[in-house]
């Protein structure tokens, strides 16, 4: 069986999640000899498997990968009922459906009335070999061997909320006997430095589990996520995770058995909101899940489940899903 991937065979480094897990999903393919892969941009395959934005080149059949709608009332970036009409239209001429998380099955209900062809949740997950055992000199960063390390990782943008998070370092710091320490990865807008803080900046994905291997634990403070690479790097790197109970993160940690889930945010009503103004989460809730996690932090970290979390998994269920629709 030949599927064909857009961009592969991946020339160009991209640090956005969806082309990020494709990559790996791709190359776990190929190396467990599950399906030929072939690039999209000639018509010598037997189904695609694309992004929501992907080309379709040639009438050859196709699943998507969906992993979110525009659920933005402002147009910030785009009319949000023009972008969704093309997520609709595209669906609607594939043979398949992959959600990325029941949070986008469920937008995708809400939004468009009904499933209009077959569909799976297929969580992403990490390759085994992503995790290479070293981490960065805590003190080359300013940390100390005993500081607690907490992890931060996105493409940072407002729904984010990563402004968010560091208010919410200085509100536990001023509250608690325990002093964090945030160590924030990716590209971000912050311009001025930050006590308690070091922003390590966008790092090659090659790199980046030298930079979680630094942490104790791994927070994603996202409002609305679909889905989250980050989080299943930092379990891939042996962090507990704490997030947000919105979106698709909260499935991942409970999947995982990956951490905990905060009720800091009131629950979202699949309906169209401000998106790049997020609310600010709940502090005080916020406050009693770290100081949970970190009075059993080792407690957590036993109980990850991470032969769940790799990324063979993942593969097995998107070649089983194709073999069922062709």
């Amino acid at each position: 069986m030949k599927v064909g991937i857009e961009n592969y065979p991946f020339i160009k480094f991209s640090n956005i999640g969806p082309k990020v897990f494709i990559s790996r999903l791709a190359k776990n393919i190929k190396e467990n000899n599950l399906a030929d892969i072939k690039p999209s941009y000639l018509p010598f395959y037997d189904i695609g498997l694309f992004s929501v934005l992907a080309k379709n080149y040639f009438k050859i059949p196709y699943i998507l990968r969906f992993d979110g709608l525009y659920v933005d009332k402002n147009n910030t970036i785009g009319n949000s009922l023009e972008l969704n009409n093309i997520l609709l239209a595209k669906s609607k001429k594939s043979c398949g459906l992959v959600f990325q998380s029941d949070f986008c099955k469920d937008l995708y209900k809400t939004f468009f009335g009904k499933y209009h062809v077959s569909y799976k949740t297929i969580l992403n997950r990490i390759p085994s070999d992503f995790n290479l055992g070293i981490a960065i000199d805590r003190k080359k960063i300013g940390f100390d061997d005993n500081d607690v390390i907490v992890v931060l990782s996105s493409n940072w943008r407002r729904h984010k909320r990563l402004e968010e998070a560091l208010e919410f370092l200085n509100f536990f710091n001023l509250n608690s006997s325990k002093k964090l320490k945030f160590l924030v990865l990716g590209k971000h807008n912050i311009k001025k430095k930050i006590e308690n803080v070091f922003f390590a900046g966008e790092i090659r994905t090659s790199e980046l589990s030298k930079w979680y291997n630094v942490g104790d634990f791994y927070f994603h403070p996202a409002w609305l996520e679909p889905a989250a690479n980050t989080i299943v790097e930092a379990i891939g790197c042996k962090l507990p995770v704490i997030c947000c109970n919105n979106g698709g993160p909260p499935q991942m940690v409970k999947q995982f058995n990956a951490g905990l889930i905060s009720k800091c945010d009131e629950e979202y009503k699949y309906d169209k909101v401000d998106l790049y103004n997020p609310p600010k989460p709940n502090f005080p809730t916020l406050y009693k899940t770290f100081e949970e996690m970190i009075n059993n932090l080792k407690s957590y970290k036993e109980k990850i489940n991470h032969r769940e979390v790799l990324i063979n998994k993942s593969s097995q269920e998107y070649i089983n899903f194709i073999k069922s629709i062709i």
